[in-house]
């Protein structure tokens, strides 16, 4: 049975394979090649650094604005009385002293313009049904049925001139309410891209993805006949391809040895290729030891294993403990068997893992017993710590066997550091109630 492991460890493990093939390839080619080639493979090297510079600097200077829109529509969804110049204060905080791309911010109530920061020389937009724009209405119902971030540019704006456009659903109560727009000035981001692309030493070509190599946004686009180097970009939902050279072109070199150096290419990337599977088989093992085979949650072990780094959260915020089990589970068992039984179980562990905290470990601790703890700040976690109302959230029906049975869960909740000095006193606590729960309800269907 092959078992998962997490994104970290698998660049874990593939970083690893790769810097050992990369490092013997290296190896063999400064003993396979002259001086002239060597030369060539630093010229290489340094075109890559200066491509990961230009790349992280360009991306920067988009992704600055748009975390100050997340910021400002954050506040927007936790204040839904919020009025105009309440608004216009919060964003003249957000943006002060701040360098940025934007031009303006603007909401949307469903697809039409409501509201424009600055106002002055943004009237025109105010009331115009972006749904009926054609080179925006696209994104915006994209973002509106979807519900997706949408990130569009450079294009034509209704208030005039070029400009990129991110756009972020806006909820109220749970549902789509409208949309939050930022638009970026193009024609700055274009100078910002002059700059960085000068100091990192490169002739630059920007194209968007599903036009390339037809239309240019920035750049050379000659550099494609000069065999450019290509990488992508990517901000929100939009691609990008950069191609890149160096500002003085690549320096011509003699190879050697062609047949000598894709032997010991190979062989350095398959000695890569065994650590990666090495260390890839080690990372599954681990997790085959700390996850629960049947719902793919933490078990017990892992638990013990993340015991110090999740008490060491309670000292930042604070922390809430939740004990669940499943009422009758056992009787779900005896008359439905044990396959339904496990169906249950996955079933209820996707629900607790679905609960709308960012911040949340979640522990299968064996049998029907399920343990969640939740690291709570106002802008990461909306759950309410009602008991009633999460067991209604976690309630469900046997559809495929038995629509009337419902699976309906036992709930004891502490709350760090107020009620529990330690987790495992709050993990005890929780325990407790949990059955208390359970008995309280078993007298109430009686």
């Amino acid at each position: 049975m092959r078992y998962p492991v997490t994104k970290q460890q698998f660049l874990h493990s593939l970083l690893s394979g790769s810097i050992v093939s990369i490092l013997l390839i290296g190896l063999s080619l400064f003993l396979l090649h002259s001086a002239s080639e060597n030369n060539h493979k630093q010229e290489r090297l340094d075109l890559m650094n200066q491509i990961v510079q230009f790349q992280s600097n360009a991306e920067i200077s988009i992704q600055e604005s748009i975390y100050l829109l997340e910021g400002y529509m954050a506040y927007v969804e936790t204040n839904p009385q919020l009025t105009n110049r309440e608004s216009e204060a919060f964003l003249g905080y957000l943006l002060k002293g701040k360098k940025t791309l934007i031009r303006n911010i603007g909401i949307l109530q469903d697809t039409t313009v409501i509201w424009n920061y600055p106002q002055e020389g943004n009237e025109e937009a105010l009331g115009v049904d972006l749904a009926k724009v054609d080179n925006q209405k696209t994104d915006v119902l994209l973002v509106k049925q979807k519900e997706e971030d949408t990130f569009r540019g450079p294009i034509h704006l209704v208030q005039g001139g070029q400009g990129f456009i991110a756009r972020l659903p806006l909820t109220r109560f749970g549902e789509y309410w409208g949309q939050i727009s930022i638009v970026m000035d193009a024609n700055q981001y274009k100078k910002d891209l002059e700059e960085i692309a000068k100091e990192a030493g490169l002739n630059i070509g920007v194209y968007n993805a599903d036009q390339f190599p037809t239309t240019l946004f920035f750049g050379d686009p000659t550099i494609l006949d000069r065999d450019g180097l290509i990488l992508d970009m990517k901000i929100l939902n939009s691609q990008w391809l950069v191609t890149a050279e160096p500002i003085e072109g690549w320096q011509s070199s003699i190879p050697y040895y062609t047949e000598m150096r894709l032997i010991f290419i190979m062989i350095s990337l398959l000695i890569g290729l065994m650590v990666f599977m090495i260390l890839h088989t080690r990372h599954q093992l681990q997790y085959q030891a700390l996850t629960d085979p049947l719902t793919n949650l933490g078990n017990r072990h892992a638990l013990n294993k993340q015991m110090d780094k999740l008490t060491s959260a309670i000292q930042k915020l604070p922390v809430t403990v939740f004990m669940f089990d499943i009422n009758s589970f056992k009787q779900i068992n005896d008359r439905y068997g044990h396959e339904i039984g496990d169906q249950v179980l996955v079933t209820f562990a996707e629900q607790l893992s679905k609960l709308p905290c960012q911040q949340k470990k979640v522990y299968r601790l064996g049998g029907d017993e399920f343990l969640v703890i939740l690291i709570e700040s106002s802008k990461n976690c909306r759950l309410t710590l009602d008991a009633a109302t999460i067991r209604k959230q976690l309630s469900f029906s046997l559809d495929t066997v038995a629509p009337s049975t419902q699976i309906v869960p036992s709930i004891g909740i502490v709350q760090l550091p107020e009620e529990e000095v330690s987790l495992e006193k709050a993990i005890a606590t929780a325990d407790q109630r949990m059955y208390k729960d359970k008995d309280a309800m078993r007298l109430n269907t009686k």
